[in-house]
């Protein structure tokens, strides 16, 4: 789960500048960022109590780190993990609905399912340039 959505960046590519320049930076500082505090992450976990022994028993593995910081119980500890697993659906549905619209423009899935609207527009650089290719005609 460290690396949940890296693999979203390139689904991107036709909404930025330059994408083959950016996309690849963007994925490699992306990956050794989250290399960088997957390491973090995994010796913090292994640290503290119970440790890497018991570490397998353990539903998540932040709860003891928690409960110490926040003087809480091992539930509410709990509740703290919750926002991080509803945010890694991202990283699911951003390719899923780029797949879908792709094979929706190649008509392989109804053509509805790809059709924006210009209030819809999720690249301002390009409606931007196109607003001015209009107002220099």
């Amino acid at each position: 789960w460290f690396y949940v959505g890296v693999e979203s960046l390139p689904f991107a590519a036709d909404k930025v500048d330059n994408p083959k320049r950016i996309i690849p930076m963007g994925s490699i500082l992306c990956v050794l960022t989250l290399f960088a505090t997957s390491l973090l992450v995994y010796f913090i976990a292994c640290g503290i109590p119970p440790g890497v022994e018991d570490s397998s028993k353990v539903l998540a593995a932040f709860n003891y780190g928690f409960s110490k910081m926040f003087h809480i119980t091992d539930k509410q500890a709990l509740l703290l993990s919750v926002p991080a697993t509803y945010a890694t659906a991202f990283g699911f549905i951003f390719p899923y609905g780029r797949l879908i619209e792709s094979l929706s423009n190649s008509k392989l899935l109804p053509r509805i399912l790809s059709t924006t609207t210009e209030s819809s527009s999720t690249n301002p650089a390009k409606e931007n340039n196109n607003n001015n290719n209009n107002n220099n005609n």
